[in-house]
């Protein structure tokens, strides 16, 4: 009778491409023959208090990770971070060598920041997988706290977190203070991909005038310009689009509707598909037809995220600053 070979996920859990002492690479022999990494308990302990040490005493004249945090902060004429936003990752008094900007500080964003020599990310969302601050965030008070709380005594966070300690990363959470201050940016630098301009507020975004066209040749654009395998859409492909409503990251209900009254299409990042989708799909029968095209959040959200790396270089001279792109997650079946 063969003896019944132990599952080499117990007592671990896995994190990919997290190289240190305190782990070590799983062979092809103890299971499923993937060359991930995987950390025990013990190492995993190794690797939470490793991310919390703080970094050693900036170089003299050395820019550090607070002193850039502040410069943003005055240059947004914001006196303190609003909502979630703030350093998450890192230690405040870490020489900066390097900046990067992008969406979401994956492990993959922290790993090509690191080989771009950049050790402070500037991002959209948090690395936690929530946010740890809900002020003006619609979400039930202590809700995201709670929920942050939770998530980083969780192993993949954990995992994350050494390998942020490891590269010597810092995260910087900014999103809220910098729309506040430039709230027509993330949709004008969106819009401007497709070659629009002109745009006018509408409730949570910006509206278009464009040239007539096919809601099947946008389709078309718009994976062009996304650089996904498929887009996802509502709407019927030879409906003829003469105005876009432009949300890029979310999309939320109330203030779509009402700027599809004049829009013909809503081109957004990502929404509930119980709200919004189910509304564009009424508007057909309803004799009102109307759009939508969901880029995904990141891929909305990066050519505002291109803009931001722009504005902060003035803002931060003498540092390097580039953007990287969040790579899409998903993938479809051919």
């Amino acid at each position: 009778m063969r003896r019944r070979r132990a599952c080499p996920f117990r007592r671990r859990c896995c994190f990919p491409l997290v190289r240190s002492a305190a782990i070590r690479p799983v062979h092809r022999s103890e299971g499923r023959g993937l060359s991930e990494f995987f950390l025990t308990r013990r190492q995993l302990a190794f690797a939470g208090g490793a991310a919390s040490l703080a970094s050693p005493v900036a170089a003299q004249g050395k820019l550090t990770v607070g002193e850039a945090l502040a410069k943003v902060r005055q240059a947004i004429g914001a006196s303190a971070d609003a909502g979630a936003e703030g350093l998450l990752l890192g230690a405040a008094d870490q020489p900066v060598r390097g900046v990067a900007v992008a969406a979401v500080p994956t492990a993959a964003v922290l790993q090509a920041a690191a080989k771009r020599g950049c050790n402070l990310i500037f991002a959209l969302e948090s690395p936690l997988y929530a946010r740890p601050g809900e002020a003006g965030s619609g979400y039930p008070p202590g809700s995201g706290a709670r929920a942050a709380a939770a998530l980083k005594a969780e192993p993949v966070y954990r995992g994350k977190a050494a390998l942020a300690a490891r590269l010597g990363v810092s995260v910087v959470r900014l999103n809220e203070s910098l729309q506040a201050s430039r709230p027509s940016l993330a949709a004008d630098t969106l819009a401007a991909r497709f070659g629009w301009s002109g745009g006018e507020t509408a409730g949570q975004g910006r509206m278009y005038a464009i040239k007539p066209a096919p809601l099947s040749a946008l389709l078309r654009q718009a994976s062009r310009l996304a650089d996904r395998g498929g887009l996802r859409h509502v709407g019927a492909k030879d409906m003829m689009i003469r105005s876009v409503l432009v949300v890029p990251g979310k999309a939320d209900v109330v203030p779509s509707v009402q700027g599809l009254q004049k829009a013909d299409l809503l081109l957004t990042g990502d929404l509930r598909e119980w709200e919004i989708v189910e509304y564009v799909a009424d508007s057909a029968p309803a004799g009102r037809p109307r759009a939508l095209i969901a880029l995904g959040r990141t891929v909305s959200q990066q050519p505002y995220v291109d803009a931001i790396a722009e504005w902060l270089k003035p803002v931060l001279p003498g540092v390097p600053v580039t953007a990287v792109r969040n790579a899409d997650p998903f993938w479809r079946l051919a």
